[in-house]
């Protein structure tokens, strides 16, 4: 059975996320910016903070800050990233939680970029390491 969500609750999406996939599109082309083999992490926080890294064989990029949760949008607000322009913005996603699956997408020069993240699920060790 498939489990859309489009008004989320920000403690459903706290914690550790790993990237699926990432892709720009425009009509019926699909591009992989980053490359098509692409690995990332995305950190949400209960206290309210964010941190996003994603690269691939083409490039990288990163940021952290905060986050509001407005339904089925979230706002990140930059405080440091690595472009000089993420550097105290505020970036608009809408964001879809679908079978376990966080989607962001975000509209830039007329492509959408789609960030597919799974969660992060820690094993309990004695070492108090994640297992992945």
């Amino acid at each position: 059975m498939n489990s859309i969500q489009s008004d989320i609750d920000f403690q459903e999406i706290t914690g550790v996320w790993n990237l699926v996939s990432f892709t720009a599109s425009n009509h019926n082309e699909v591009q992989y910016p980053l490359g098509a083999a692409v690995h990332g992490m995305l950190i949400y926080t209960p206290q309210g903070y964010m941190a996003a890294q994603v690269a691939g064989s083409e490039a990288s990029m990163s940021y952290a800050g905060t986050y509001e949760w407005h339904g089925s949008h979230v706002l990140h607000r930059t405080v440091v990233g690595n472009a000089p322009e993420w550097d105290g913005a505020v970036l608009h996603r809408s964001a879809q939680l679908e079978n376990g699956l966080l989607t962001l997408q975000a509209e830039s020069n007329d492509m959408t970029l789609t960030a597919t993240w799974q969660r992060v699920t820690p094993q309990p060790e004695a070492t108090g390491k994640l297992q992945w």
